[in-house]
């Protein structure tokens, strides 16, 4: 499996103890992005999206479809269970911003408890391989 690991704690000083990214490339057919994080001695909301250009289809529990050109991918979220996915607006509210037109953040928000370790694994999953069997998942680092 090729894999990158990254500890990105420093963007988020302050908000949570810990966080580090995976990213991987699995059998060559999908990809896995897991973050592992510890929150401080307060609950934090996180929330996970990416932005696309691509139109997003038929979201909502754990999962989304985009598609763009005549192809698709999906969106599915294998931890946190229960998440609602959704879609934001990427305008920002600053003039100072640049515009990023044609595009939309997807993604869910999640609550973690104070002073946890939890886990977010997404997939993402290209037309067709959409049924894989993804339950095998390793922990980056930790007792995440």
């Amino acid at each position: 499996m090729m894999n990158a690991i990254s500890d990105i704690s420093g963007v988020y000083s302050g908000q949570l103890k810990k966080a580090v990214r995976g990213i991987a490339i699995v059998n060559n057919k999908f990809v896995m992005v897991r973050d592992e994080i510890e929150t401080t001695g307060s609950p934090a909301v996180i929330r996970w999206n990416l932005l696309t250009s691509a139109t997003v289809e038929g979201y909502g529990s754990n999962s989304a479809m985009l598609s763009k050109n005549g192809k698709k991918m999906y969106i599915r979220v294998r931890e946190p269970q229960g998440v609602t996915m959704k879609t934001w607006s990427t305008t920002s509210p600053n003039s100072y911003d640049a515009s990023n037109p044609g595009t939309t953040f997807v993604g869910f928000e999640t609550t973690v408890p104070a002073n946890t370790a939890a886990a977010l694994t997404v997939y993402l999953l290209p037309e067709g391989s959409e049924s894989l069997d993804t339950t095998a998942v390793k922990k980056l680092c930790g007792d995440a």
